[in-house]
């Protein structure tokens, strides 16, 4: 073990302030530590349950399976951690191009894959003016009478226009979701 590290999770999490921990998560996307070499899942799971100074947990998230890999993240348990972290990640927001109002939206959104279609968002509310019509048309379900199909015969090649590949129908609606929620008076072009 590096003698640079603390020896445990719960050591390096007491090496530092409220004020360095609202850092982390703000400047590096809570990622707290790597498994691998110095720390192993195993260590950390009993841990995931407690909270930590400053309001805040721990997870274990990109393991594939594994124990060996993957990030110990700091998570958000407290009211307190939380507006941090909503914060935090509406600034990571305005990174990928959207406005404020747009990422403190889309934070307050409740979907599935949020995170993961992010980006994706950013790209639909400040591309093609039609691509975003089309989105907005999506039925936000799927299933034989949710009439995606008709959506997909009729709006589908405009929507996924200039995007990186289509997405599985689950993660179609979600997108069509989190656009209908980020999108404001700000983002229609007049």
């Amino acid at each position: 073990m590096n003698s640079d590290y603390p020896k445990t999770i719960e050591e390096l999490i007491d090496s530092h302030t409220v004020d360095e921990l609202d850092g982390i998560v703000m400047e590096h996307r809570g990622i707290l530590a790597s498994l691998g070499a110095e720390y192993s899942a195993l260590d950390v799971y009993p841990l995931e349950g407690r909270t930590f100074k400053g309001g805040w947990g721990i997870r274990v998230i990109a393991t594939r399976g594994r124990g060996d890999r993957g990030w110990v993240v700091l998570a958000p348990k407290s009211r307190r951690s939380r507006k941090v972290w909503r914060d935090a990640w509406v600034i990571g927001l305005t990174g990928l191009g959207l406005t404020q109002a747009e990422g403190s939206r889309l934070a307050s959104a409740r979907a599935p894959y949020k995170y993961e279609l992010s980006a994706l968002v950013g790209q639909v509310l400040h591309g093609s003016p039609s691509r975003l019509v089309a989105w907005l048309a999506h039925p936000r379900s799927f299933g034989p009478s949710s009439g995606r199909s008709e959506w997909e015969g009729r709006l589908g090649d405009v929507a996924y226009a200039g995007l990186p590949e289509r997405l599985t129908a689950p993660r179609e609606s979600a997108l069509a979701a989190l656009v209908a929620a980020a999108v404001g008076p700000e983002t229609i072009p007049q």
